[in-house]
């Protein structure tokens, strides 16, 4: 088991904090909630417990590390399930997707790989980034059952 320290416990209590301001789409709470966390330089634990959090829902508990893990995007437009390269999503959603990805696997080096596609010295591309991270999650959780990443042969949601 993991042992945190106290600000990681305080990290881990803002990051869900932040997650159900998202799910109810408040979005200055919303915005005070990250810039606390921000302050305490733990930004990736707060991912990482998102990430998490959709981990569960998804499969109805906590993945197994080592798994082979494929999440596919949902387009809305045409209700088809799509690979990610083959999403015409923008940017930062296909980078979320890969984040939780990466961490559903608890894929060290992908991991790492995403967080060093974030400028170091443009904050406002960092903030898009994390935000939608936070709202893919809270948008996920929020439309889809719990255990819902199972699929018919079909590819379709079950």
């Amino acid at each position: 088991m993991t042992k945190y320290n106290e600000t990681e416990l305080r990290v881990i209590q803002l990051a869900s904090e932040a997650l159900d301001h998202a799910f109810s789409r408040d979005w200055d709470k919303i915005t005070a909630t990250l810039v606390e966390i921000n302050e305490t330089g733990e930004m990736g634990l707060a991912m990482m417990a998102w990430c998490d959090y959709f981990a569960r829902h998804a499969a109805g508990e906590m993945p197994t590390a080592g798994v082979p893990t494929v999440l596919t995007m949902f387009n809305v437009q045409t209700g088809e399930l799509q690979s990610l390269e083959d999403s015409p999503a923008p940017p930062e959603v296909k980078w979320a997707a890969r984040t939780i990805t990466a961490r559903v696997r608890m894929d060290r080096r992908a991991w790492t790989a995403c967080l060093s596609e974030l400028p170091e010295d443009d904050g406002r591309t960092v903030g898009l980034y994390v935000t939608t991270l936070l709202e893919t999650v809270a948008r996920t959780c929020q439309g889809l059952p719990e255990g819902y990443a199972v699929f018919h042969e079909t590819g379709r949601l079950a």
